[in-house]
This record gives C-alpha cells, sequence and structure tokens, in this order.
C-alpha cells in the first residue's frame, strides 16, 4: 500500500474520531480490556465523570484527552 494511501487513511479515521467525540459528549474510546470490564461492571457516564472508572485510569496510560470533555488526535508527521 502506498504512503499517500495510509495517510489518507489515518486522517480519515482521526477525522471520524474528532467528529464522533466532539458530537457525543458520552462517547468514550477504550481498549477492549477496558470495554470487557466496563461489561463486568458497568457503569453510567454520569457515573464515571463523577467517581471515575478504575479500569480506566491506568497511571501510565497517556490521556488523549485530558480535560475529559474535548479530544484532540495528532499523528506524527511523515518521515522524510
Amino acid at each position: 500500500m502506498k504512503t499517500s494511501t495510509i495517510i489518507l487513511i489515518v486522517l480519515f479515521v482521526l477525522r471520524f474520531l474528532d467528529e464522533v467525540a466532539n458530537q457525543n459528549r458520552d462517547v468514550y474510546f477504550v481498549t477492549v480490556n477496558e470495554a470487557i470490564e466496563w461489561v463486568r461492571n458497568p457503569k453510567t457516564s454520569v457515573e464515571i465523570v463523577s467517581v471515575g472508572f478504575p479500569p480506566w485510569e491506568d497511571e501510565n496510560r497517556t490521556p488523549n484527552c485530558p480535560n475529559g470533555v474535548e479530544c484532540r488526535w495528532s499523528i506524527p508527521a511523515p518521515e522524510k
């Protein structure tokens, strides 16, 4: 696959994620393991915001949404 095609796909996915995050304040992007933990111990979005959800609060995780409301996605510039 060409580099330009990969870049376009990545940009499309990032734009989609931005739109979903900006139009839906109670949408969370999580890993498969985090989703399984939520299925085992479901919480409402109000509970998650007010008291948190430990499986989603990994100290070593770099937050994509540091303020928990508005997300900004970035990708590294392609190497030349």
